[in-house]
């Protein structure tokens, strides 16, 4: 059985990675540090806790979204609820939450922990508080007490939801995990006007197109494969498996290429504001069988958790200051520490 508690160690390497070389010049954010940002159940939770979680979920997204947003990717609206600093702050809270609620409920899973987590958890504290000066310690609201805690918060919190999902049933029968796969084609047949709006391509153009989908079908043959057919004509060849889980957009595709022998290609298949051609590749793909079976588990233990911690959470009392909450932003970014650090 696959466990998504959060991992210790990642927790420990990214943490001492954060600002690993800031200089004296690394200043602080002036922010009031030690007042209470969340209340849940008779926990106080500081804003530098928070904050300490928050900068270290910045250092996680920073590399990544700003090679693809720049350096102010965190005002970037990309998860369709919200800028990424909204999504991550959201999760920072939720966390915690989560965390001090499993952790209220250790004991009915009989869960505590040993001399070798208390050891190992110290071993990070110091090796985090050597590795980082104290502006870099102070630009984070991080001390050793707040280190200390995050860190032994996680591991009870993995320790606990093992404890509560060890006994799920997360096995997968072969009619749901079982998948087909084919191969396709695909081909926008909308356009942008003048005035931005989209709009239908012209009749003529439409047509040149399901006439090239044709040439394809009829280019593959035993010695040409479909993505070398597709090729010859300046398309790409994507694939897709399926199977008795709802696949969404795709589902009507999925009936269409089903219908097809192993081997064989489809007709143009028209969808609203495109076309497909389809190839058939396999009527049990083990690999992604496989895959699908994994995630179907992975699904079943993601309810199993959900179900069981809402009874936890029910009764909690949780208030959040949000007008505190606000305070903390990411306008300090990690890379800012280190590109400084590198010029001093």
């Amino acid at each position: 059985m696959k466990k998504r508690a959060i991992a210790l160690l990642a927790v420990l390497t990214v943490l001492l990675t954060l600002c690993a070389g800031c200089t004296k010049k690394t200043g602080a954010e002036k922010l009031d540090f030690e007042s209470v940002v969340l209340k849940v159940g008779d926990h106080d939770i500081t804003l530098r806790e928070a904050y300490f979680i928050m900068k270290w979920r910045q250092a996680q997204y920073q590399t990544m979204a700003s090679s693809l947003y720049g350096e102010d990717w965190y005002n970037q609206d990309v998860t369709g609820t919200g800028t990424f600093i909204e999504y991550i702050k959201g999760s920072v809270i939720d966390e915690l939450e989560t965390m001090y609620i499993l952790a209220d409920n250790a004991d009915t899973y009989g869960v505590s922990l040993e001399d070798a987590d208390k050891e190992a958890i110290e071993t990070t504290v110091k090796a985090f508080m050597d590795a980082n000066t104290e502006e870099a310690q102070n630009a984070m609201g991080a001390t050793e007490d707040i280190v200390r805690k995050v860190m032994t918060n996680y591991r009870i919190y993995n320790l606990v939801y093992n404890a509560m999902l060890q006994d799920v049933d997360t096995s997968v029968t072969m009619e749901e995990a079982a998948q087909k796969t084919f191969e396709y084609v695909y081909q926008p047949l909308t356009e942008t006007d003048e005035d931005g709006d989209t709009v239908d391509m012209p009749v003529e153009q439409q047509n040149t197109y399901r006439a090239t989908f044709e040439a394809i079908k009829n280019a593959k043959t035993g010695d040409t494969s479909f993505e070398d057919a597709a090729k010859e004509y300046g398309f790409s060849v994507s694939s897709h498996s399926f199977g008795s889980q709802d696949d969404g957009d795709f589902a009507d595709i999925d009936a269409q290429a089903d219908a097809l022998a192993v081997g064989e290609v489809s007709d143009p298949v028209p969808v609203e504001g495109g076309l497909f051609l389809l190839c058939k590749v396999s009527d049990y793909d083990e690999e992604a069988t496989e895959n699908a079976r994994q995630t179907i588990a992975d699904e079943k233990l993601a309810e199993a958790f959900d179900t069981a911690y809402e009874a936890l959470k029910k009764d909690v009392d949780i208030d959040l200051d949000e007008d505190l909450w606000a305070t903390a932003n990411f306008d300090r970014t990690v890379e800012a520490y280190r590109e400084e650090a590198n010029q001093n």
